[in-house]
């Protein structure tokens, strides 16, 4: 008589149903975490301006002279540029 060995693994079946709870689950998670990636860029932004600014206001200081901080509006984007000179140039 031949003795079958016993196999262990999961089934196909098994396998769908996990991965149908890991879509339904990750489906839920990703518009809250959209949210929270929007938030972290904006306080990681408004870090780098504020960051910039103390830049400017201690070049001033050190330079003796004026130091300015720009700001351009573009279609598509806004930026900002740090120079010096006269206001016209």
């Amino acid at each position: 008589m031949g003795t079958r060995a016993r196999q262990s693994g999961t089934t196909l079946i098994e396998t769908c149903m996990v991965v149908t709870i890991a879509g339904v689950v990750a489906g839920t998670a990703l518009p809250g975490l959209r949210g929270v990636l929007e938030s972290r860029r904006l306080v990681g932004t408004a870090s780098q301006l504020a960051t910039d600014i103390q830049f400017v206001r201690s070049e001033a200081v050190s330079r003796n002279r004026a130091v300015r901080l720009s700001f351009h509006n573009g279609p598509d984007a806004t930026c900002y540029v740090i120079h010096t000179g006269n206001a016209g140039q």
